[in-house]
């Protein structure tokens, strides 16, 4: 119980950060590349924040399907597996997300307008 309440609290520092640094770019990058639109440091941060957005998701979503986790793990036992989980999956995406990005820096990929 206490480990979902966890997450949720990460989620919802992430979906500030999500609503107050990364949608203001998106709006302003359409009609244009998004890469290009962006400094190294803000595609590092937009990386940074889709990492913890998706493990942050699909950690309550695999808590709710594995009952027996809820009542039979400690609570820090979880958390300690989330974060660690985290720290994986974010240098992970860094290493890759940012060999990605900067490679397709100079192709156009547009952001469409809806």
């Amino acid at each position: 119980m206490w480990s979902k309440i966890f997450i949720v609290i990460i989620l919802t520092i992430n979906g500030i950060f999500v609503h107050y640094t990364i949608l203001p770019k998106l709006k302003a990058a359409i009609n244009k590349n998004l890469i290009n639109s962006l400094s190294d440091k803000e595609v590092i941060k937009t990386i940074c924040i889709g990492t913890i957005s998706f493990v942050s998701w699909l950690f309550p979503i695999v808590l709710g399907v594995t009952e027996t986790l809820n009542f039979s793990a400690p609570a820090i036992d979880i958390i300690m597996f989330y974060i660690f989980s985290l720290c994986l999956a974010l240098i992970v995406a860094g290493t890759i997300g940012k060999k990605v990005a900067f490679k397709y820096r100079s192709q156009e990929f547009l952001v469409a307008a809806s």
